[in-house]
């Protein structure tokens, strides 16, 4: 029994490598922990507002997701987040004579700081924000209504966080263009 417990207590008590190691281990984590917190935190409550212009040629939209403001048709993205995705659903219908299908773009991306200044476009930002439709290119027959929903997804890369951040960039626009294209 002596024997046991003296090859026990040797076995449990651990050398002072083991020590300098596991208290290595700690503080490395520890501060890589703390790094990778402070980096993250500086980017956690980057959000932006956003509205989407909508124009449309030969269809006409209707639905909540429509806003008509100044004569114009707008869709409310609301306050949209790096790395996240924000849906929109509405009617389309096609007021087209002729068969046809649907094209959607998204153009003229503008960027805003604070005072309303454009920071940045109209251009592309097609790298940073991806607008896309669950349309499925089937043809559109006249007066054929659709319920589609368009999916804005915005990019999480550190080139586009870091855009928003040096841009002081709080709010963007884009205009959405609907099309119908004869068959």
């Amino acid at each position: 029994m002596k024997n046991l417990r003296s090859s026990l207590v040797k076995l449990l008590t651990p050398s002072k490598r083991t020590i300098l190691l596991i208290a290595t281990v700690a503080a490395v984590t520890l501060v890589l922990s703390t790094i990778v917190f402070f980096f993250l935190s500086r980017f956690a409550n980057i959000s932006i507002p956003s509205l989407g212009n909508i124009r449309t040629i030969g269809v006409e939209v209707s639905g909540a997701d429509i806003v008509l403001a100044d004569q114009e048709e707008h869709i409310d993205w609301g306050t949209v987040y790096p790395g996240t995705f924000t849906n929109r659903s509405f009617y389309v219908q096609s007021i087209s004579n002729v068969d046809a299908k649907l094209r959607l773009e998204a153009t003229e991306w503008i960027f805003r700081n604070s005072t309303d200044q454009i920071v940045a476009g109209p251009s592309d930002f097609s790298q940073f924000a991806n607008l896309t439709w669950n349309y499925d290119n089937k043809t559109v027959s006249p007066r054929e209504v659709l319920y589609v929903t368009l999916t804005l997804s915005m990019n999480n890369s550190l080139e586009f966080i870091e855009f928003l951040i040096d841009n002081k960039v709080t709010s963007f626009s884009f205009d959405i263009t609907i099309r119908a294209i004869e068959e």
